[in-house]
């Protein structure tokens, strides 16, 4: 767990030099090369995390034996396959398949958060709380998925449909889900969140969650091949209600936004990203009775961590132009000391300053809006004589330079009509309220700032709204990563403990655990490359290893290497289906090693004073005779006793399914 939260701790730590304090495109592209190479580096150089580690292992291993054609019918959509064999062409290292797989995920995700994202470093902690970096070191298709429909981000932020589309059929291409979200996005795009559509959302919702068992029951009579998903868990099965807190806090801070002020500055982004957050609590909340819908809520979940983002900052502006406000009416009643900070409001901020209130600086813009900007500024430049200095330089009077005040008021009535030919006309109307927008928008003659009522005061304030968003929001993140690390023994799709495919990495990590529990520790270990790393960093041991029956056919690179670093070559060496093997490892040294065809025997070994070793290894039997007693579980695959040399005694004795590509250890016998 503690490379997660170390991660964590980074983005968080980097986030005010390079991102808060005097923004530059640069600093934001070293923010974003530093904190997605960390994810990169843990996830190209992870060993068995996630559930479906192994999984793709196999599928790799199996497409580059087989032929071209054979790819495309292992049952996986068209695009991974065709990625997959592509690689197997130039390697058969399942590290860099993982290490292809891990640059093609996170590489789209960290462009499009650095070009469009207006709050860098939240995005990137979103990306990595709401399990979409977790998701990537177990659901590979799922997360080659979103990361390529996420690359359409501009798109669907501008209604573009043809190119949505292009970008939604893409992600089908990798994982057949995605597919959920054309529905979705049409129902968005037609469908404003108002009260009435957020009712009938409601109640359609909770009418599937109470007859879902019915509706998957009429389903599996129109599509009989999926009857047996009937019973399988994924269905049976669902989360904690503890897994909706975070997608309804995103929901409710998504209609806040909405029904406020954002959402009139920006109604189309604001009512198509607001579906989608309904759209994601939906299917979280219909999750804790079907845990498998959790997986078709990625699609709509993943664009949150560019529009909660943006929320932040919009209510931020607001905190700036309010203490610019502040500042100017101080400078005016400095130099007109006859005046009162009522009077200053009264007769209009704007009759007092050369400058609007505030001026959102060119750096502290998304790139590509920075980049839009100079484009639009060198165009004007080569358009527009430089008279500046001269005789011809024309005068801007005082009024010129003042833009007209602007008062918040309410607008005016339109006049009555058919109330349901209004509403429809509305649905489809996306005009933004130029009142409310950051050029045109003085805090100080909003009618919130002169309310009498001093709670309503404090609860519009914009200091108030807008550190209430960034608590609610990044509390709910950072407390959903930490509970979803430590929840379980898995935390979040199987991905915790970390464990790398660098031997000196799990080395290292083994031997910072307290030595009170190192035996505890050793007996309760399910990793088999944990395991060696217990063994080779502790003096105390002593493990004895047999071998029965097929003992290679799945011992990977990173085991191999854990065990040339122990100095058990031999073993790392052992032909499939035929070799045999026996050695004793003792305080980090190999003292017996023996490998061949034919069974192996040795006796009279000495382990320690008065204790004794006699092994045999065959294609039918393990034994590990200790002063007469055989502690060898004989289960097929490699056998393992482990001595206490401090304390006397057997501490472990497990087995190790080497012939099976999850090598799981066993402490039963089996046969």
């Amino acid at each position: 767990m503690a490379v997660y939260l170390i991660m964590m701790a980074v983005v968080l730590i980097l986030a005010y030099p390079l991102i808060e304090y005097k923004p530059s495109i640069g600093k934001k592209l070293c923010y974003v090369i530093v904190t997605f190479g960390i994810m990169y580096t843990i996830s190209a150089l992870r060993y068995g995390m996630g559930n479906d580690y192994f999984s793709y292992y196999i599928y790799f291993r199996t497409t580059r034996e087989g032929s071209f054609s054979e790819a495309f019918h292992m049952g996986f959509e068209i695009g991974f396959s065709f990625v997959e064999k592509l690689i197997s062409y130039f390697t058969g290292d399942i590290r860099v398949f993982y290490a292809i797989m891990a640059f093609l995920i996170l590489v789209p995700i960290a462009y499009i958060i650095f070009k469009y994202s207006e709050n860098i470093w939240l995005s990137t902690v979103m990306f990595i709380s709401l399990t979409f970096f977790y998701c990537s070191l177990s659901f590979i298709r799922q997360a080659l998925a979103f990361a390529f429909i996420f690359l359409g981000y501009r798109y669907f932020k501008e209604r573009n449909h043809f190119m949505v589309m292009l970008f939604i059929l893409l992600g089908t291409l990798f994982h057949s889900t995605a597919v959920i979200l054309i529905p979705m996005y049409l129902v968005a795009v037609l469908l404003k969140p108002t009260k009435i559509v957020i009712s009938i959302y409601a109640g359609s919702v909770l009418f599937v969650y109470l007859f879902s068992w019915k509706i998957l029951r009429l389903a599996v009579k129109i599509f009989p091949a999926y009857q047996f998903y009937l019973d399988k868990n994924f269905l049976t099965n669902g989360f904690s209600p503890i897994y909706m807190i975070v997608p309804g806090v995103i929901m409710l801070v998504a209609l806040f936004s909405h029904f406020g002020d954002y959402g009139k500055v920006y109604p189309k982004e604001s009512a198509l990203f607001t579906n989608f957050a309904i759209f994601n609590f939906a299917l979280w909340f219909i999750s804790t009775k079907h845990f498998v819908l959790e997986r078709f809520s990625m699609y709509p979940y993943i664009f949150m961590i560019m529009f909660i983002p943006s929320i932040v900052n919009f209510y931020k502006e607001r905190v700036k132009i309010y203490f610019a406000e502040k500042r100017q009416i101080k400078q005016v009643l400095a130099k007109n000391p006859e005046l009162d900070e009522d009077d200053v409001i009264k007769q209009g901020l704007d009759s007092y300053y050369l400058k609007p209130a505030y001026v959102t600086a060119i750096d502290d813009c998304t790139v590509d809006e920075y980049f839009k900007n100079k484009k639009s500024a060198l165009k004007k430049a080569e358009n527009i004589p430089d008279t500046e200095n001269t005789a011809e330089s024309p005068r801007i009077s005082q009024e010129e330079k003042i833009p007209d005040e602007v008062i918040i008021s309410k607008p005016k009535k339109e006049k009555k009509g058919s109330v349901v030919k209004n509403y429809i006309k509305n649905m489809f109307i996306y005009k933004p309220d130029n009142r409310y927008k950051i050029e045109n928008y003085h805090y100080l003659n909003d009618k919130r700032y002169k309310r009498k009522n001093i709670v309503l005061r404090i609860t519009s304030h914009p200091v108030a709204v807008f550190s209430s968003l960034m608590a609610v929001v990044l509390v709910a993140n950072l407390w959903y990563n930490y509970f979803g690390l430590t929840v379980g023994a898995e935390g979040f799709h199987g991905v915790n403990p970390y464990i790398s495919l660098i031997p000196a990495y799990n080395n290292l990590a083994v031997s910072l655990e307290n030595e009170d529990k190192l035996n505890y520790n050793l007996k309760t270990e399910t990793d088999f490359a944990r395991y060696l790393s217990r063994l080779y960093t502790s003096d105390k041991y002593t493990a004895i290893f047999c071998t029965k029956g097929d003992c290679g056919t799945w011992i990977n690179e990173v085991i191999k290497d854990h065990l040339n670093l122990m100095g058990l070559d031999e073993l790392s060496k052992l032909e499939p289906y035929y070799d045999n093997y026996m050695a004793i490892y003792k305080q980090g040294e190999v003292i017996y090693q023996k490998r061949g065809k034919q069974t192996l025997s040795e006796t009279g070994i000495k382990i320690a004073p008065g204790l004794y070793a006699d092994l045999k290894s065959s294609r039918q039997s393990a034994q590990i005779i200790l002063n007469g007693t055989d502690f060898s579980l004989n289960n097929r695959g490699i056998n393992v006793v482990v001595y206490d040399n401090e304390n006397g005694k057997i501490v472990d004795m497990i087995s190790i399914r080497t012939y099976h590509v999850l090598l799981t250890i066993d402490r039963e016998r089996r046969e």
